[in-house]
């Protein structure tokens, strides 16, 4: 009988260990899943944010021959752009090359 009731103490004792674990655990895994979903949703802003620009950049590129064409005297032309926190805080730059000089131009 007494063997039983020392099982018994052994059995509550690692039940007791095992839950302030897990109740421990909890506590940082609850951390853990925050900081991924902001992680998550800073990726999905900055994905919009480049699909932003990107197009943005499609419309610069499709409008050089007009700002940078040969009646210009321009040769040839580099798209560049700076990222600001949000994809409307983007400018594109477009640098214009007449005869090795630069020439830029802000769209």
């Amino acid at each position: 009988m007494e063997a039983a009731a020392d099982t018994r103490k052994a059995v509550e004792a690692v039940n007791r260990e095992r839950k302030l674990a897990q109740t421990a655990a909890a506590a940082s895994l609850v951390g853990v899943e925050a900081r991924w979903l902001e992680a998550v949703a800073k990726n999905r802003e900055i994905e919009a944010a480049c699909e932003a620009l990107e197009a943005r950049v499609g419309d610069v590129q499709a409008g050089l021959p007009a700002q940078c064409g040969p009646s210009r005297g321009i040769v040839s032309a580099r798209v560049t752009h700076d990222s600001g926190e949000a994809a409307r805080a983007a400018r594109v730059r477009v640098h214009c090359f007449r005869q090795g000089q630069p020439e830029g131009i802000t769209v």
